[in-house]
């Protein structure tokens, strides 16, 4: 149980944060915002949420309305049968054909690099990618991977002991939008 959370940035940093991941994809694949090349792909449960605000920001910043998708890795972790609690196993919806397509995968926050490596696993199981790039709320040190974020909107210094934790008012209605840390 986490005996103090501290508040790192707010609702309003939060949300200049996502739309500067939507900023950064914009500038980077303007040529590619058609349904046909660019896909955002979230990851379960936060990560879709996020990608699905970087959609509506792209959507109303340049008119064109880039697919959407979802990852439930949990079949795909490595520390699935390590784990004492059940976990919910949440739906992957995919609707375009991803070969040859600019994948975007979003994720809340960067910490080991698992929960990307299992979802890069579940995405090569769809197909074959142009290219995959990651784009995560924030970043944080403990990387137990070699696996490092096209683009972080935070970069966040934490101990391996600390947690950071997303609340997003689709997720958590009855709590404080914001980036948190916790001892």
């Amino acid at each position: 149980m986490d005996t103090f959370m501290e508040l790192l940035y707010n609702k309003e940093a939060l949300q200049k944060a996502v739309e500067e991941l939507a900023e950064r994809i914009i500038a980077d694949h303007e040529k590619d915002l058609t349904k046909e090349n660019l896909i955002l792909a979230g990851i379960q449960t936060r990560g879709v949420t996020l990608a699905r605000r970087i959609q509506e920001f792209i959507a109303r910043r340049t008119g064109h309305k880039v697919s959407l998708g979802s990852l439930g890795i949990t079949m795909y972790r490595d520390d699935i049968a390590r784990s004492q609690t059940a976990r919910m196993i949440k739906p992957t919806e995919l609707d375009a054909n991803i070969d040859d397509k600019i994948l975007i995968l979003i994720d809340d926050v960067l910490f080991t690099g698992r929960t990307i490596r299992a979802a890069m696993d579940e995405l090569i199981d769809f197909g074959r990618p142009k290219v995959i790039k990651l784009f995560v709320l924030a970043d944080r040190p403990g990387r137990q991977l070699p696996i490092q974020a096209d683009f972080a909107a935070k970069k966040i210094a934490a101990s391996e002991h600390q947690r950071i934790t997303i609340r997003l008012q689709e997720n958590d209605p009855n709590m404080d939008e914001g980036i948190y840390l916790s001892s």
